[in-house]
Order: C-alpha cells, then sequence, then structure tokens
C-alpha cells in the first residue's frame, strides 16, 4: 500500500505538469475536438503521450489505493461506504481505460488527419476521441465523493491525523471540480483542479499517506 500511495502521488505531479506542458489545443477534455487539436498532435505529442500514461498509471494506482487504505488503517465501512468505495475504485479503472482508448485513437488519427478527407474530417471531430465516461460521473464525481467521505471518516475515527484529512477533502473537492468542468464544458476549471489536484493535493496526500501507514506499521 506504501508503494501504491507513493506511485499515484508521483503519476499525479507528472500528470499535472505536462497538463500545462500541452499546446492549448490539444487540451480537449472540457472544450471538445478543435480542427487544430490533430495538427497540433502531429506537429508535438511528447507531453501528450506522456500525460496519458501518467493518467493511467495514477488512475490504476488511485483504484487500489481506494480498494485498500481503508483495510490498512483499520476503517470500518458501513454498507454505503463500500459501495461508493466500490464506484469509486471502479471509476479510476474506467479513467484508465479511457485515457488508454484516447491516447491510442488520437495519435492513430493525427498520423492518418493529412489524408483525409475534410468529410472524414467533419466526422472525426463530431464523434469525438473514446471516453467510456464522458462527463466523468465515475471517473471524478464518484472518486471526488469518496474522498470527502473517507477522510472526514478517517479522521472522526482517529485513523487519520486531521492535517491529511483536511488535504484529502481538498483533493475531493478537486476531482469534483474536474467533473463540473467537463458537464458544463469550463476548460478553466479543468485547469486549476490540474493544478491543485494533480501537481499539489493529491502528491501531498499520497506520500502523506505513504508516511502515516510506514510509522503505523
Amino acid at each position: 500500500m506504501v508503494w501504491l500511495a507513493i506511485t499515484l502521488g508521483v503519476a499525479s505531479i507528472i500528470g499535472g505538469v505536462t497538463h500545462f506542458l500541452m499546446p492549448r489545443a490539444q487540451l480537449h477534455m472540457a472544450s471538445g475536438l478543435k480542427r487544430d487539436f490533430f495538427e497540433s498532435l502531429g506537429q508535438s505529442a511528447g507531453a501528450f503521450t506522456v500525460h496519458y500514461w501518467a493518467m493511467m498509471i495514477a488512475s490504476l494506482a488511485g483504484a487500489a489505493v481506494i480498494m485498500g487504505a481503508g483495510v490498512a488503517l483499520g476503517v470500518v465501512e458501513g454498507i454505503l461506504h463500500s459501495i461508493l468505495r466500490f464506484g469509486a475504485a471502479l471509476g479510476f479503472v474506467v479513467a484508465a481505460l479511457s485515457f488508454g482508448l484516447m491516447l491510442k485513437q488520437a495519435l492513430r488519427l493525427s498520423d492518418a488527419w493529412p489524408n483525409l478527407s475534410e468529410s472524414a474530417r467533419e466526422a472525426v471531430k463530431t464523434n469525438g476521441l473514446p471516453n467510456i465516461d464522458p462527463w466523468g460521473l465515475f471517473s471524478f464525481f464518484l472518486v471526488g465523493l469518496w474522498f470527502l467521505v473517507f477522510n472526514v471518516t478517517a479522521v472522526n475515527v482517529g485513523a487519520l491525523p486531521l492535517w491529511l484529512g483536511i488535504i484529502g477533502c481538498v483533493g475531493g473537492v478537486s476531482f469534483l471540480l474536474v467533473f463540473v468542468g467537463m458537464l458544463l464544458h469550463i476548460g478553466l476549471l479543468v485547469d486549476i483542479s490540474a493544478a491543485l489536484g494533480c501537481i499539489v493535493v493529491s502528491p501531498m496526500w499520497s506520500f502523506g499517506l505513504a508516511y502515516f501507514l510506514m510509522r503505523v506499521t
């Protein structure tokens, strides 16, 4: 569990930093595909590729942390909390699959883009990239809700220190901001969450959890 938490923190930092290294044309999660998306990707796909791989790794590590954190800390769950935990872990798995599918399709289409007819390009933009959870209901809403519920519960029963619980709750809010940004197509909210959540809060919580687990075990 310690190494999973560390992996989550490192992958989150890489994912957050590369979000801001990508050209604006490649940021499509909230605004949708623009005409220059594939042209930009054809010119430079380095940050895009690293970002999506980092988010896949962070999502899978996050799913494992969600499933194991309560057990490792001895937090007793009620039935609703257990359902939320499984839903949030599933959400992270869905996110990992979506990032993988989008990366594969985006790179494939960027190679083919110069040779596509105008009608084919319009069809590609209309259909978008494959995303199992386009509104982020599982990937961000359920995950954010789990972070809030888990950290409040863990602090209340003395399984986590208050400072770490507060960081976790802020992380939950950052996930919910991504959900709202994707639902309402507000790119600024996604950017804020990338800066606040991936680069700052998620690593602080993940590394803090790893440190706390090493101390108590």
